[in-house]
């Protein structure tokens, strides 16, 4: 899962925007899934909530910030 994020954070920042958001939607997912780790998943939804701050999509950017919160 770490693994996708960073790729994600790759295609943020080579503005492949569809790919950044599948690698920070399966990163999430496995860490639902298979980790457990809350802290790791909040950084994630963070991340994923930033993208979306970052480019108009306040919406979902928010509702990413309330499971960051949630958690």
């Amino acid at each position: 899962s770490r693994i996708q994020n960073n790729l994600a954070n790759v295609y943020n920042e080579s503005n492949r925007y569809r790919l950044a958001i599948d690698h920070y939607s399966q990163s999430i997912i496995i860490k639902q899934k298979y980790l457990h780790d809350s802290a790791s998943l909040a950084t994630s939804f963070a991340n994923l909530a930033s993208f979306y701050t970052r480019y108009g999509n306040f919406s979902q950017a928010a509702q990413n910030f309330d499971q960051t919160l949630k958690l």
